[in-house]
């Protein structure tokens, strides 16, 4: 009786340090597979529209992951929070990610939001006629010193054949009022975003303003791409996929004109602050921004816009070395199967 009073004790035992493992084992799976951190480069809004559509009809979910969306900023950079592991995933410009590159950060690009940068300059269309590069000559133009909008209109400039000391550079700070008052006569808005909520406020006192977009101008810097640490590209590629392939899905159908009800009731839920006529405003311009064309897919990445972006870096001396044509995993070329 005994003995088999301790053999069914150890049986018991052994199978409950069984089930503790595997339990751990399912645990610490699903933490390093499952709970994933995206941040964002700027706030919960139009800008966010695929992962906050995706989070919301359950894409991220259906592939296994549970996504946390944080909204970026100065000091919530991307970049730094996947090189320090406290994100998987985030957002960033093209000239940020090449300069974190040159730094030795070890970021991996996934996919390139948009085709066309929404980085543009507004102008009042009965102050100022522009219909050529040329015609920035002699203006007083706002740019952001130190950010992608000064890289980008010293790019124009130089393009053009207009010198500095032909223009008059005027330090924008979050107050239009120069701009209202005909101080300034471009000021750097992002046409999908900001640029739409001034130009409607405008509109409203009966004036009209224009958008002198470097793209249309040759100048194609890239803008806001999905990035994430080359560890995890070689570590868990599955993740990566998962990831790539619901976030993807989130900006088609967020994008698509028949969820565009759908997308401007997502987006204002955490963007109350902003009139959802506005949103919807911001949503189908971004559409035209991101599908440049039907025959490309969202979140292609265009290497020759990478090496333009580089060039003008290198040429203004923000960068000493180039990055793109290192050969390192910079760009994802896996193959994700939906």
């Amino acid at each position: 009786m005994i003995n088999k009073y301790h053999s069914k004790h150890y049986i018991l035992w052994f199978s409950c340090i069984i089930l503790a493992c595997l339990f751990v084992s399912c645990q610490k799976q699903n933490q390093d597979n499952s709970q994933v951190v995206y941040r964002l480069k700027w706030l919960l809004n139009s800008g966010a529209a695929g992962s906050l559509f995706a989070h919301a009809n359950g894409y991220f979910n259906a592939q296994g992951l549970n996504v946390s969306i944080r909204a970026g900023g100065v000091e919530r950079n991307a970049i730094t929070e996947i090189e320090m592991g406290r994100a998987q995933f985030g957002v960033a410009t093209g000239d940020q990610i090449i300069r974190a590159l040159e730094k030795g950060s070890p970021i991996c690009v996934l996919a390139q939001l948009f085709q066309k940068s929404p980085m543009c300059w507004m102008y009042y269309k009965n102050r100022n006629n522009i219909q050529s590069l040329n015609d920035l000559k002699g203006k007083t133009i706002g740019i952001t010193f130190g950010n992608e909008d000064e890289t980008i209109m010293r790019s124009i400039l130089k393009k053009a054949g207009i010198h500095v000391n032909e223009v008059k550079f005027y330090s924008v700070r979050y107050d239009y009022t120069p701009f209202y008052t005909g101080k300034v006569d471009l000021w750097p808005v992002y046409r999908n975003s900001n640029g739409i909520v001034i130009q409607e406020k405008l509109a409203s006192a009966n004036e009209k303003i224009a958008f002198f977009s470097p793209h249309d101008n040759g100048i194609h810097f890239v803008g806001n791409s999905i990035i994430t640490s080359q560890k995890i590209v070689a570590q868990k590629p599955d993740l990566i996929c998962k990831f790539r392939n619901a976030i993807l899905k989130g900006w088609t159908a967020a994008l698509d004109s028949k969820n565009l009800v759908q997308s401007v009731e997502i987006i204002h839920s955490f963007d109350e602050a902003t009139d959802p006529k506005l949103i919807e405003k911001q949503v189908i311009s971004s559409r035209t921004l991101m599908k440049a064309s039907d025959n490309l897919p969202l979140g292609t990445i265009n290497t020759s816009d990478w090496k333009q972006t580089e060039r003008f870096l290198l040429d203004q001396k923000i960068l000493a070395t180039p990055v793109i044509s290192t050969g390192k995993n910079i760009f994802f070329k896996g193959i994700c199967n939906e």
